[in-house]
């Protein structure tokens, strides 16, 4: 069997290869470290062995490059061709287009979702928000995509060679590590100060990391009333009369099922633009309750009710639920709402885990469920799933300078967070919520998501 080292990754050893549970997303991180160079290696002695192959390689690279251009060619729109009329309405063929001189086509998305890049001639472009003039010669470049004033409107162009120029890479690279200005942590009780400690895994992130890190815990709520306040559930809402009133509460219905806990909940967010709070009760009734006194308002049937606490694209996200009221299916479609909603506004997240009660040791029904919970998460986060719970039970002692209990180490040989980590059956402790934090900030760092 594998382990995992002090820096949180899993080391894989031979016998992991037939482990139906060792975790998919570790195992790529391994096997990326040692494919390029075995593989290049490889490669460069077979062709050094037999110059026919190298000959024969070099004319199979050369037939797909020019097929690949072929390909290109035959959806580019060229530059010289009469554009799509710029009146709206005209041709149903284009879902957008960016037009240049004589409302030509520069650049455009068909119907089918295809994008499509006019093909240039000799040009001189500047790109945009890039201080030096970049001059690009109809000879050195295949195409590129410009605006009607000609700079380039996307970083996006393809050489002679076939290849993506370096600035055009930079660009991206930029683009991608702009600087986050905090991190949101979505959860239940896990991200809360459970037990009045007067800590949390946000608040000690908050002291490692330079940006500020904000705990949205809310003791004892399911995955599905996190989802609705993290806004990656889309709650569709039918108030009493079609119309909320100019003050007061209007009962409500909802489209979606779920896992609501029998207890009450206050989302605050508006519906159809006025601003309030959507209440369910203990019984599972629901109302809506303007914020200030204002005009009778139209609602529709079915309106979608917005969430105040979604982030926007530059806040890292960290996501997890499913403790409360544990159910595969719905734990699985929620937490994947909710992946989805971050990643749709460019947000970085990480997807944790379940965590299993001490009383839920490996081979009980409780423990297989969590399990089963957790394999879900690591399908939907792929390699954003971070396995903290595996790291705190082989590492999390350790990284707080714990000498191991008797119950501590039957703990760990059940596969059950140590009890020196925690507060009670459920919680972490500040000891082990320190270490989760610790582990969590190398994982966010490790994974770049702040600029040097």
């Amino acid at each position: 069997m594998g382990y995992y080292d002090s820096k949180g990754f899993y080391v894989y050893q031979e016998t992991d290869a037939a482990d139906p549970g060792a975790g998919f997303s570790d195992l790529l991180n391994q096997s990326a470290k040692a494919i390029p160079n075995a593989v290049h290696g490889l490669v460069v002695d077979e062709l050094n062995s037999d110059p026919t192959l190298r000959e024969a390689v070099g004319e199979l690279a050369a037939d797909a490059v020019d097929e690949a251009i072929d390909f290109a060619d035959a959806n580019l729109v060229r530059k010289t061709d009469p554009g799509a009329p710029s009146s709206p309405g005209v041709t149903s063929e284009w879902l957008e287009v960016e037009l240049g001189t004589g409302d030509r086509i520069i650049a455009g998305t068909r119907q089918d979702g295809t994008r499509h890049i006019a093909r240039l001639t000799t040009e001189t472009l500047t790109m945009s928000g890039i201080e030096e003039t970049i001059e690009k010669n109809g000879s050195d470049y295949l195409q590129v995509s410009v605006d009607p004033s000609g700079n380039i409107a996307e970083p996006d162009a393809i050489d002679r060679n076939g290849r993506t120029p370096g600035w055009v890479l930079r660009n991206y690279a930029n683009r991608q590590r702009s600087a986050l200005s905090g991190v949101v942590c979505f959860g239940d009780s896990m991200f809360a100060d459970f037990g009045s400690l007067g800590t949390s895994t946000p608040s000690v992130m908050s002291t490692l990391l330079p940006v500020p890190v904000i705990g949205r815990g809310v003791t004892s709520q399911s995955v599905t009333e996190i989802a609705l306040r993290q806004g990656g559930l889309n709650l569709l809402v039918t108030v009493d009369g079609g119309s909320i009133p100019a003050s007061g509460t209007v009962a409500a219905t909802v489209n979606v099922s779920g896992t609501w806990r029998s207890q009450a909940w206050t989302f605050s967010g508006s519906l159809c633009g006025v601003p309030g709070t959507l209440t369910k009760s203990a019984t599972h009734v629901w109302s809506f309750t303007r914020s200030r006194t204002g005009t009778a308002t139209p609602a529709p049937a079915g309106s979608l009710w917005v969430s105040d606490q979604p982030t926007g694209p530059m806040v890292g996200q960290i996501l997890r639920g499913g403790r409360n009221s544990p159910d595969l299916a719905n734990c699985a479609r929620d937490m994947r709402a909710m992946v989805t909603r971050a990643r749709a506004t460019g947000s970085p997240v990480l997807v944790l885990p379940v965590y299993n009660l001490a009383t839920e040791t490996t081979g009980t029904s409780g423990y297989d469920l969590i399990k089963s919970i957790n394999a879900a998460y690591e399908e939907i986060g792929g390699s954003d799933f971070i396995d903290s719970r595996a790291w705190l039970i082989r590492h999390g002692l350790a990284e707080m300078g714990i000498t191991p209990t008797a119950q501590d180490t039957a703990d760990i040989a059940a596969d059950v967070i140590p009890e020196s980590l925690r507060h009670d059956s459920t919680h972490l402790n500040v000891a082990g919520r320190t270490a989760e934090a610790r582990f969590l900030a190398r994982i966010i760092t490790s994974k770049d998501w702040f600029r040097s």
